[in-house]
């Protein structure tokens, strides 16, 4: 999933990709409590991954962590 509007910044971006994921998992009668992996790409990793990781860490069930895979 992408975010709709990129014009936001990686943290915007995040903020809609997981209100999308939220939204796609109430639909399939689960949540984030029960994803098992992740994969998150970056266009540009160095100046974006720790304000996506902010947004990330608020997000995710603590107990629950997928794993994740993080690539440019």
């Amino acid at each position: 999933m992408t975010a709709e509007d990129r014009s936001q910044d990686i943290q915007g971006q995040t903020k809609q990709v997981l209100a999308r994921i939220d939204r796609c998992l109430a639909e399939a009668g689960t949540d984030k409590s029960r994803l098992l992996a992740a994969q998150i790409w970056f266009k540009n990793f160095t100046s974006d991954f720790a304000g996506r990781n902010e947004i990330w860490y608020a997000w995710i069930v603590s107990d629950a962590a997928p794993k994740r895979a993080t690539v440019q």
